[in-house]
């Protein structure tokens, strides 16, 4: 089972912050600049960070640093 949610008001950041135990409910303000997704990928949450087309960070809970040929071909077909 997999969700892609776009991250856009505050109280979304705030939940995912709060979810994923990250500072993601910090982000609000960045998100002018970039765009901020969550995504569910089978049993794993993932938070990703797209600016200027390219992703710039992928995590999972507490910060965990997630390699990207996890959900890429998600992103690909579903996008």
């Amino acid at each position: 089972m997999s969700e892609l949610k776009l991250i856009k008001s505050e109280e979304d950041f705030i939940t995912e912050g709060m979810i994923m135990k990250n500072c993601m409910s910090k982000q609000f303000v960045n998100g002018m600049f970039s765009i901020f997704l969550s995504m569910k990928l089978n049993r794993r949450r993932i938070n990703l960070q797209y600016r200027k087309g390219k992703l710039v960070q992928a995590y999972s809970k507490a910060n965990s640093p997630i390699n990207e040929d996890i959900f890429k071909n998600y992103l690909i077909d579903n996008l």
